[in-house]
């Protein structure tokens, strides 16, 4: 696998991971709000908030799963 292709994967894979922590992590913060564009007191909703922490567990996953596919070797997986 080219070096250009591992940098662009390992790079999609920290953008998974930025958005995981807004969406686990940082939930209701001024920075996720503008991210994706909505209120803060909307985000603050519990029916929002436990939909944006099951979104952020899928996209810490897309990372993860991204990284072991690039990084690790075919004979091991």
């Amino acid at each position: 696998m080219s070096s250009l292709i591992k940098l662009s994967a390992t790079l999609v894979a920290l953008e998974f991971l930025y958005i995981m922590y807004l969406e686990t992590f940082a939930t209701a913060s001024e920075k996720t709000s503008q991210v994706f564009g909505m209120e803060i007191e909307e985000l603050k909703r519990k029916s929002v908030n436990t939909l944006f922490r099951n979104q952020g567990i899928y996209n810490g996953l897309l990372a993860v799963l991204i990284l072991l596919a690039v990084w690790v070797p075919a004979e091991l997986q």
